[in-house]
């Protein structure tokens, strides 16, 4: 079975990521390569990371809010 990047289209042989093509009418599975995975994986930490702080701001805004009103 072939394992391609789903991603930059790389194929994974012999231990090695290359650009050649699958061969036509192999089976092929995908996944990430090394770099690509690593770039996924900076992007959807960075944006759950983006979320947490933007869910972080609501909930103190919400509280001093609730304080502001109660003074």
């Amino acid at each position: 079975m072939t394992v391609q990047c789903c991603k930059c289209k790389k194929v994974h042989e012999e231990g090695e990521w290359t650009e050649n093509p699958p061969a036509k009418g192999a089976h092929v599975t995908h996944t990430y390569c090394p770099v690509c995975a690593e770039a996924c994986y900076m992007e959807l930490f960075s944006e759950q990371a983006s979320r947490t702080t933007w869910k972080t701001a609501q909930i103190v805004s919400q509280l001093m809010d609730s304080l502001d009103r109660s003074a």
